[in-house]
Order: C-alpha cells, then structure tokens, then sequence
C-alpha cells in the first residue's frame, strides 16, 4: 500500500497511452510529465511511416554537441 505522500492526487490527468498514475521519483517529476523512449519511438514512426505531422523534437532537433553542453550546465560542469 502506497504512503499518503506518494499517492497521486485525484485531480491529475491520466497519460493519453496507457493508464499509468503511478508518482515518479522526485528527480524526475511530475509521472505525466515523463517521456518514456516508447513515446519518441511512437512518434517517430508515426511521422516516417505514417505521415502524421512532425513533433517539434523531430523537426527542430538538438545537436548532439549542443545537447551536451545544456547537460553538463545542469550538472555545474564545464561545457566542451
């Protein structure tokens, strides 16, 4: 049984895949909030195989240099 600290709260959305409601460690936030690697998979086949609309992280991506400085600034190291 859940503590009453980490149940959710009855007035959070339930994700649109899936019924999972379940809190998330706290270093990661809200569990709705949370992009699992099946959500990109998902997305990325819905927009080369399927042709839906491109989502902003497939038609603007982040290079992976500018990735990782944005990475290291969060952890409080130096960037490359």
């Amino acid at each position: 049984m859940l503590a009453q600290s980490q149940q959710p709260s009855p007035d959070t959305p339930a994700r649109s895949r899936g019924s999972r409601t379940a809190p998330s460690p706290p270093e990661f936030g809200r569990w709705e909030r949370l992009v699992t690697p099946s959500d990109h998979i998902l997305e990325w086949f819905g927009h080369y195989l399927k042709g839906e609309p491109a989502r902003p992280w497939i038609a603007s991506g982040v290079s992976y240099l500018d990735r990782e400085r944005e990475v290291n600034a969060a952890k409080g190291k130096k960037g490359t």
